[in-house]
């Protein structure tokens, strides 16, 4: 739980990005935590592009992502364009 909580205050400290990609371990990572996501508010206010790669993961096509994790990565930007990198 401690890496799922400092993963959460890393992502906060980007609030301002505009751009931001996330390898499949810290989406996996912050998934797991639903309780944990739903105490926090989504940072990302100007998020235009929010890529996940999964690149580097020979199971790329089996990604776990929860809504709560969904929901505290793109709630507060709703128009950002969601690209999946497999």
């Amino acid at each position: 739980m401690e890496d799922a909580y400092e993963t959460i205050k890393m992502l906060q400290e980007l609030r301002t990005a505009k751009i931001l990609t996330l390898g499949l371990n810290i989406v996996e990572s912050i998934s797991s935590f639903r309780e944990l996501l739903s105490l926090h508010p989504s940072p990302f206010c100007n998020l235009v592009s929010l890529i996940i790669d999964s690149s580097m993961r020979k199971d790329a096509c089996k990604v776990n992502m929860s809504v709560e994790a969904r929901n505290f990565l793109l709630e507060n930007s709703p128009s950002a364009t969601f690209i999946m990198k497999i």
